[in-house]
């Protein structure tokens, strides 16, 4: 019997999704080991010691899957763990997509900041040797100067993500400003009192990340760390200024909300603005739109080519008579300033409710009628988010 072609073969398998299934058909025959195997490695996920010392074994006995490997997602917890993966990384070379997550530290065990020295060196080679595009590191802990050097050799670099971040304190070296600068397309970023100097390595004239072709850019915050998360924001929006399409705000901490303090007036490319500033505090139905997002949109800059606008906020659980007679008139209001001269290219406007919500249809269904009146030239849209905010997911896709 003849062998099915390669393509027919690799059709069939881009229809698997689960690991055993792609794991019989590379048992099959020789026809189907090679492409079954480019499945299974592509997207390659370690998460514990036992897993990345198999890896460290296949990759030894059978070094041609390393130019398998497109995505490697890698979780240390352990000096052994930085060091099995600093083994793994030796051999990829065709890999674009590194996830590093550094494992919570308890005690007794290794310190955040020591694993990720172990990593910096080996990481480093990877991004000069690789076609790699995006890069997330989570937990990591290195000074300005590693950070510069971590980088220096990475031309093919357009996304990043950096979460949980701790900068190195005590570290006077001066950045090496000699290499070319990595431009970035999309930045994710956490940003509180422990990354503070991240954000300040970022908007340093000498550091290697180029931020001012940036399209992307993401931030959770705190604001109550000493007004310095605003002045480090504040800075790089303006390091970004046309080039940027793309803002995303997540506020980190509940209480009063004001909407945010930026006017975007260095942003006026800007094309979707989603805002999450609302992580806890409680709307009722009488109250929504949220006010502050009212008090806010006048004082934006006039973002003329603005698209898309997201906003996230919290309405409390209703009875349907509640929702039936509530006061939707700020409704109106909110569409009078979005259809206003200073949206004038505005299509979608998209509420998200980040939690269960009783009677949820009902809800939204209400809400769309009444927009529905309104006549408005953009698309209204209002759902729940059963699953909480994507944002955090996101970041990892980047």
């Amino acid at each position: 019997m003849e062998p099915l072609p390669f393509e027919l073969i690799d059709l069939i398998l881009e229809h698997l999704d689960e690991l055993a299934d792609l794991q019989s058909c590379a048992r099959v025959s020789r026809a189907w080991c090679a492409p079954s195997q480019i499945h299974i490695f592509r997207t390659t996920s370690v998460t514990n010691g036992t897993q990345s010392s198999r890896l460290g074994v296949v990759l030894n006995e059978s070094p041609h899957i390393a130019s398998m490997i497109h995505t490697l997602a890698f979780k240390v917890d352990s000096q052994l763990s930085a060091v099995c993966a600093s083994a793994i990384l030796r051999p990829l070379e065709h890999v674009r997509s590194i996830i590093f997550k550094n494992g919570a530290w308890t005690w007794p065990g290794d310190r955040p900041h020591e694993l990720s020295g172990t990593l910096c060196g080996p990481l480093a080679r990877t991004l000069a040797r690789n076609p790699l595009t995006s890069l997330t590191l989570d937990n990591f802990s290195l000074s300005n100067a590693d950070l510069q050097d971590l980088f220096a050799s990475a031309p093919s670099l357009k996304h990043l993500v950096v979460l949980r971040f701790c900068s190195m304190p005590f570290d006077n070296r001066p950045l090496n400003n000699t290499a070319t600068k990595v431009s970035l397309e999309d930045l994710g970023m956490m940003l509180d009192m422990n990354s503070s100097a991240l954000g300040e390595w970022l908007c340093h004239p000498h550091c290697i990340i180029d931020l001012t072709r940036l399209r992307s850019l993401r931030i959770r915050y705190n604001p109550d760390y000493n007004g310095c998360c605003h002045d480090i924001i504040s800075k790089m929006l303006k390091i970004t200024g046309q080039s940027l399409k793309e803002l995303y705000l997540q506020r980190n901490k509940g209480g009063t909300v004001d909407g945010i303090p930026w006017k975007l007036t260095d942003n006026p490319s800007l094309e979707s603005l989603t805002l999450d500033l609302t992580p806890h505090v409680m709307f009722t139905v009488q109250f929504y739109p949220p006010r502050w997002l009212q008090l806010m949109l006048p004082r934006l800059a006039r973002l003329r080519r603005l698209k898309k606008l997201v906003v996230y906020a919290i309405v409390m659980d209703c009875t349907p008579a509640a929702i039936m007679t509530a006061d939707y008139s700020d409704w109106g209001f909110l569409a009078s300033l979005l259809g206003s001269e200073s949206f004038p290219s505005l299509q979608l406007v998209k509420f998200l409710i980040p939690r269960p919500m009783e009677h949820a249809e009902l809800y939204e269904e209400v809400v769309a009628s009444v927009m529905k009146t309104l006549g408005m030239k953009w698309t209204f849209e209002l759902s729940v988010v059963e699953s909480g905010h994507p944002w955090k997911e996101d970041l990892h896709q980047a």
